[in-house]
């Protein structure tokens, strides 16, 4: 006769996670966005720049999450992603931002929110326009 011994359980370990290099970021220009005056029922676009300023060789590409409008006149702004995905090292991409003050001549404020998968925090960045009555 044998003896059966009772299966012990080991645990698996966590993956590590590779580690990013702290000199890695992303430029962003410009840091703020003012439309001045435009007119009513038309409107008005600039580009945010983001560039990933890692090292072409050694550098880890950058995803960016789909950028955000806030504020109290987030509604009279709309943005389009102009960024290839992920952003490779050394390269730059364009977010369209659009401001339509439709009937309002009042001033709309707002931020674009863009975050990314590796570098930090997100970043804001502030807007601004106001409707001219024609």
């Amino acid at each position: 006769m044998t003896a059966t011994g009772t299966p012990t359980v080991t645990a698996t370990p966590s993956p590590t996670p590779t580690p990013i290099d702290v000199n890695e970021k992303l430029s962003i220009s410009p840091k703020s966005i003012n439309f001045g005056k435009v007119k009513l029922g038309g409107s008005k676009s600039k580009n945010i720049k983001i560039k990933n300023d890692g090292k072409k060789k050694t550098g880890v590409s950058v995803t960016i999450d789909t950028p955000t409008l806030s504020g109290t006149g987030a509604a009279a702004y709309t943005v389009t992603n102009g960024c290839q995905l992920p952003l490779a090292p050394g390269k730059s991409c364009k977010i369209a931002v659009t401001f339509g003050p439709g009937q309002s001549t009042e001033t709309q404020t707002g931020s674009v929110g863009i975050v990314d998968d590796v570098i930090g925090p997100e970043v804001s960045i502030p807007v601004t326009g106001t409707g001219k009555a024609k």
